[in-house]
């Protein structure tokens, strides 16, 4: 066993072994703090474009993916306008996805989820 535990702390990554051999200890504040707060951020700033081009959303409680529902989009439409999404269709095998359904990931930089919800306020105002 102690072989075990000694492999299994010199297999983390670096801010998480427990360096000279000794127990384990979580960072303070700094680094998952401030990525913590990144993603929030992100995920902000998905959600609130997403709802302001009637989306319906959903979000996550431990992905950087959320879920959103518009009727009226559709994801190989979506898809060829430049804004990568996957349909709701993945997700349902015994029966049909719900209209509009898509998972959308928010671990792009702020500027590339600025340019998708762009593309995707095009799209909302054509027909697709």
């Amino acid at each position: 066993m102690r072989a075990c535990g000694s492999r299994a702390r010199s297999a983390r990554p670096p801010p998480a072994g427990g360096g000279g051999g000794g127990p384990a200890r979580r960072p303070r504040g700094g680094y998952y703090e401030g990525l913590r707060a990144e993603y929030r951020a992100r995920q902000d700033l998905l959600a609130e474009g997403l709802r302001g081009l009637g989306a319906t959303v959903f979000l996550p409680q431990g992905t950087y993916f959320l879920t959103a529902i518009h009727p009226e989009w559709r994801a190989e439409t979506l898809v060829q306008r430049g804004v990568a999404v996957i349909p709701g269709e993945a997700f349902y095998a015994q029966h049909p996805a719900p209209e509009g359904l898509l998972r959308v990931a928010f671990c792009k930089s702020r500027d590339e989820i600025a340019q998708a919800l762009e593309r995707l306020s095009v799209v909302a105002t054509t027909p697709v």
